[in-house]
């Protein structure tokens, strides 16, 4: 059904572009084989256009997903939606300084992993798949770096 639709409205979508182009050049010339022709070739720039604009929407509806403003209560609710929140949450610096208590406190304790590398103590929380476009099969997540029992730096990436 779907490619008979897509057909179906290629076909007529060709045609409306046919004749707009044709009454359009036949304000301008007279003669009868270049304006068939002058429309042709219109038309098929017109609908070659019209389908690259159709696939860049697609390809950016793949992708999008609504940022929201970090919200403890529905961070812990949802942890298949956090990737909607994560960017405010790092670019507002909401986490740095803060104590691993507080960290916990907003984060909650379900980590993914926690290890000590460097001097720095990191936790490691899933925040859900964010849209792509391709094929992504690996969770995202965050991992937030502690020096001295503070927050240092939060990173956010795929595993």
């Amino acid at each position: 059904m779907g490619l008979e639709l897509f057909v179906f409205a290629t076909l007529v979508l060709s045609i409306l572009s046919f004749f707009a182009w044709r009454w359009l050049v036949s304000k301008i010339t007279e003669r009868n084989i270049y304006k068939n022709i002058l429309s042709v070739v219109l038309a098929i720039c017109t609908i070659s256009v019209l389908f690259f604009a159709i696939i860049c929407v697609f390809l950016f509806s793949l992708s999008y997903y609504p940022k929201h403003d970090f919200d403890s209560n529905e961070w812990l609710k949802n942890p298949e939606k956090r990737y909607e929140m994560t960017t405010n949450m790092i670019e507002s610096k909401l986490l740095i300084g803060k104590s691993k208590e507080e960290v916990s406190r907003l984060l909650g304790n379900e980590r993914r992993l926690e290890w000590t590398k460097d001097g720095l103590d990191c936790w490691q929380y899933y925040i859900g798949d964010k849209p792509t476009f391709g094929m992504d099969l690996d969770p995202d997540a965050i991992d937030v770096y502690f020096k001295n029992g503070k927050v240092v730096r939060v990173y956010e990436h795929e595993t």
